[in-house]
Formats: C-alpha cells, sequence, structure tokens
C-alpha cells in the first residue's frame, strides 16, 4: 500500500474508533431513526390537527328558510351514514347505551326495508323538531329512535366515522340566531365562526353573497363544509324553480372523467418514442416518493457529519494534538485522513440501519398473508430501487466531500467552537435552501427552477437527488455531475492550501477576505 495513503487511512481509523466506541454514537445511531420518525409522526398530526377546525358554529338566516334546508340535509346524510354502518355491524354490546331501538331497527332491515326506507320511517320526527312542528305524529319506532337519537350522540361519533356533528355543531336554533347574538358569541369564542344567508341568494339578476364571520380566516374547512352543502341546498331550489328534474342536472353537469397513466423512464424505447403507457400502482406512488426520504437522509447526513468534521477539527487544534499529528504526517494528509474517517462513520451509521431494517422487514413479511406479502415485496422493492441507491451513495459521497472541505478548512483556521460557528453560518444557510425549496423541485423535477438549482454547486447533490424519479436527459444530466465533480475538486484544493496554513495559526482571520489571502499565500 502507497505511504501517501496507508497515513491516511491510519488516521481515519483513528478517528472512527474514537467515534463508535463512544455510547453517544450508538444511541444516535440506533435511536435516530425512531426519533425522527417520531418527529415526522407528531409533525405530522399537529400540522393536520391544526388546520382541522372542531366546535360548534351559528347561522343567520335572511333567506326563505335555505339554512332549514341545509340543516334538514346535513340530519339526512348523517341518519343514512350511522343506518348504513348500522346495517353492516353487529348492535355492541354496551351498558351505558340502550341498544333495543337497534335492535328493533336490525329487525326492520332483515325484514326486507332498504337503508333509505329505515331512514324515511325513523327521521319525521327529528326532521319536525327542525322545523319547529309539534303536530307531527310518527310511528313509535320512530319516536323512540329520536328520543334515542338526542340521547345518545356520543355513542353515535364512536359508532360511526362520517357523523358531521362530530366535528361541527350547530349553535341555536335554525331562524331564531340574530346577527347581533352570533357576534357575541364568537367574541366569547363560544363558536368557531358564523354565516349569514342573505334574502337575495337566488335573484337571477344580482344574486347575494353568503358571509362567513370567524377570528381566524386561515382555518377554511368549516367554510368549506359548510358551503358545499348550502350550495347544494342553492342549486336545488333552482332546479325547483325552472322546473328541471334533478337527474337531468346531474347528467348535464357531468364532468368529462380521466384515467391517469404514466410513461415512465423503463417504458420508454430506445429510439427515444414513448412506450406503453401504464396504469399507475401503490407501487408507483412509493417509486415517486422514494428519492424524498432518500433526500431527506442524505441531508441530515451531510450536515451532520460535515459540522461533526469541523468540531473535530476545532477540538484537536484547541488541545494542540494536531502539532503532535503534523510531526508525523503533513497536513494535507491530515486533512484527508480526518475526511475519511467521518465517512467511514456514515458508512458505518448507514450499515446499522440498513440492517435493522432488513430484520425488521423479515420478521413483518414473514406474519403477512400471501397476497399482502407480494404487495409489500414489490413496494420494498419500489423504495431500494438500485438506481436510486447508486444515486444516494454517489451524491451523499460528494456532497459530503464538498461541504467536509469547507467546513473542514474553516475549522483549522478557528481556536474554538465560537469562532467556527460564526464563520461557518454563510455555508449552514445554504444547506438549509434545499429543504425550502424541495416541495417545488418534487413537485415538477424538469421546471426551470429545479434546472438552474442543479447547476449551483452547494445545492446540486440534494436537488439532483429530489429529481431522480425524473431526471434530465442523459445529456444534461452528465453535464451536472461533472460540473459539480469540478467544483469538489477545486473545493478540495482550495481548502487544502488553508488548511496547511490555517491549522498551525493562533488568531482567526478577520472574515472570509483573510481566508482568501491565507489561499494566495499558502505554499503549492
Amino acid at each position: 500500500m502507497p505511504s501517501w495513503l496507508q497515513k491516511r487511512l491510519l488516521i481515519a481509523r483513528r478517528d472512527w474508533r474514537e467515534t463508535v466506541r463512544t455510547r453517544g454514537f450508538w444511541l444516535a445511531a440506533l435511536l435516530g431513526p425512531v426519533i425522527g420518525l417520531v418527529f415526522i409522526v407528531v409533525a405530522t398530526v399537529v400540522a393536520v390537527s391544526s388546520f382541522t377546525s372542531v366546535g360548534r358554529y351559528a347561522v343567520v338566516d335572511q333567506s326563505d328558510g335555505l339554512a332549514l334546508e341545509v340543516e334538514q340535509r346535513l340530519l339526512g346524510i348523517d341518519v343514512s351514514a350511522f343506518l348504513i354502518e348500522l346495517k353492516e355491524k353487529p348492535v355492541p354490546d354496551n351498558a351505558d347505551v340502550d341498544v333495543a331501538i337497534l335492535n328493533e331497527i336490525k329487525d326492520l332491515f332483515e325484514s326486507g326495508e332498504s337503508v333509505h326506507e329505515v331512514r324515511e320511517t325513523l327521521i319525521t320526527p327529528l326532521r319536525a323538531e327542525l322545523d319547529g312542528d309539534d303536530s307531527v305524529r310518527a310511528e313509535r319506532v320512530a319516536e323512540d329512535f329520536a328520543k334515542w337519537w338526542k340521547a345518545n350522540r356520543e355513542f353515535i361519533q364512536d359508532f360511526s366515522s362520517n357523523i358531521s356533528f362530530s366535528k361541527f355543531t350547530l349553535a341555536g336554533r335554525v331562524g331564531t340566531t340574530t346577527e347581533e347574538q352570533a357576534q357575541e358569541w364568537l367574541e366569547q369564542q363560544a363558536i368557531l365562526g358564523y354565516f349569514i344567508v342573505p334574502a337575495d341568494l337566488l335573484d337571477r339578476e344580482e344574486p347575494g353573497e353568503a358571509t362567513y364571520v370567524t377570528r381566524n380566516f386561515l382555518k377554511d374547512d368549516l367554510r368549506d363544509w359548510y358551503r358545499n352543502h348550502l350550495s347544494f341546498v342553492v342549486k336545488q331550489r333552482k332546479l325547483d324553480l325552472i322546473q328541471l328534474e334533478a337527474t337531468d342536472a346531474v347528467w348535464i353537469q357531468q364532468n368529462v372523467a380521466f384515467n391517469v397513466r404514466q410513461v415512465s423512464d423503463d417504458r420508454v424505447g430506445g429510439d427515444g418514442q414513448p412506450g406503453d403507457a401504464s396504469d399507475i400502482e401503490a407501487e408507483d406512488f412509493v417509486q415517486r416518493g422514494a428519492p424524498i426520504a432518500y433526500g431527506y437522509v442524505m441531508w441530515f447526513l451531510v450536515f451532520y457529519s460535515t459540522f461533526a468534521l469541523l468540531t473535530s477539527v476545532v477540538e484537536e487544534k484547541a488541545t494542540k494534538l494536531v502539532e503532535l499529528l503534523l510531526s508525523t504526517v503533513t497536513p494535507s494528509e491530515l486533512m484527508d485522513g480526518k475526511a475519511m474517517g467521518v465517512l467511514f462513520v456514515i458508512a458505518t451509521t448507514l450499515g446499522i440501519w440498513v440492517g435493522g431494517l432488513a430484520i425488521i422487514g423479515l420478521l413483518g413479511v414473514g406474519v403477512m398473508p400471501a397476497d399482502l406479502q407480494e404487495q409489500v415485496q414489490s413496494i420494498i422493492g419500489a423504495i431500494f430501487n438500485p438506481y436510486y441507491i447508486a444515486h444516494f451513495i454517489f451524491y451523499l459521497t460528494t456532497g459530503y466531500m464538498f461541504f467536509g472541505a469547507l467546513l473542514g478548512a474553516i475549522g483549522s483556521v478557528c481556536s474554538n467552537i465560537r469562532e467556527a460557528q460564526s464563520l461557518a453560518a454563510p455555508i449552514s444557510m445554504l444547506m438549509i435552501v434545499p429543504i425550502v425549496v424541495v416541495y417545488a423541485v418534487i413537485i415538477d423535477p424538469n421546471s426551470l427552477a429545479a434546472s438552474i438549482l442543479s447547476y449551483i454547486p452547494p445545492f446540486t447533490p440534494f436537488v439532483m437527488m429530489f429529481r431522480a424519479a425524473d431526471h434530465p436527459d442523459l445529456v444534461t444530466y452528465l453535464l451536472i455531475n461533472i460540473w459539480f465533480l469540478l467544483w469538489v475538486v477545486g473545493a478540495r484544493y482550495l481548502s487544502r492550501r488553508v488548511y496547511t496554513r490555517g491549522i498551525l495559526m493562533e488568531s482567526k482571520p478577520e472574515g472570509f477576505r483573510q481566508l482568501a489571502k491565507l489561499v494566495r499565500r499558502a505554499e503549492t
């Protein structure tokens, strides 16, 4: 083995051993993915819950009963949803709920009645209560069901997943709430918001506009939910006015449906002509999303490892250990050896993660049904596509070499971590940019923005990893990679010149201008 390589490997092995022997490394390697997964799940839950409203609303109805029709519609949808699940599910044993009426309803289904027929039988008293009509009389089973429905709302929400009042509940009675009362409720935070249904909403010449008043306009799920139901009721009224059958209106307004298919790279012929298109399946979504996961993992490893290298260089310089090391190796050998040591740590970490995933996968697939095993295996194959793995290894290595060279050079001229952090701040900001623009790259990998970012060296490895599912043509692809490799070589060359003079400096250079002077003064 050449002496120049042997010395670098000895330094790399020393740094690698010092790292992997610590408890912190094993805790990070073993618990890091778990903590990351928990963070993603928690962040997703928080994001979803923060944009999802649950609470009460009010309606100021200035029309001739449109808001009442909306509530009647919601009641019919809720009862239907409950009856559909009751027909399919067994009646639960619940000591706190009288389920006798549910058994009677099950008997109606067993006698051959449909869900619609049963609903029309049961819903009459509930509709009459919304109308404020106490004179309506219904069958005993309907009266009992109406009392049961009002008394067991919590049970209904648990039993059926598509009940409107599990999210939104009307405050007050329809047609009696005034705007002043709704405003007072809103100021007391008793409601999420209130709607004003104008009297001229059905006017042909200048139709009025409904109003939604709320304290938080960023949450629009309540507004959209009520708008959909109010729009349906308004359309029905218009159909009645022009005496058009509802079925004819649905047919006229029916949109053209498209069956979305795709042509991926492996279905494109050698002459550049599109090959056979295929239907989109679950593994296609996974295959599109896999580069996103690879990109985030790569970004984390590059960010963590390069700053670990920076810290290691600064610590050895602060403790004067570097002076002892330089008595046996050159600054260039020391710099390369330390960079290789951190790269070995990255490889070890990835080996632990892949091994853990393999064990979990083997144990999980082994207990799955045969039909599910085949689907899971196809999804795993889409994730661990050799094409993606090759991209990941190449861009992880080159990205680390690029940023590692820059941060290693900065660490060599600093005497403590505080100085290093101030000089490294611009580089860390550059590393964050790809995460900020990742959504635009994922949605359209071949957009102008993605193409431009691919040519900017600090962003190239991350953007190209995100574009792996739909990379540019071969010539552009090779040009981008060659361009980035030239920058990696240039970064290594410049950092070596800074490292050679800076590693023994006592004082930190004042800004990047002083670093540039070090490059010019360095010995070749």
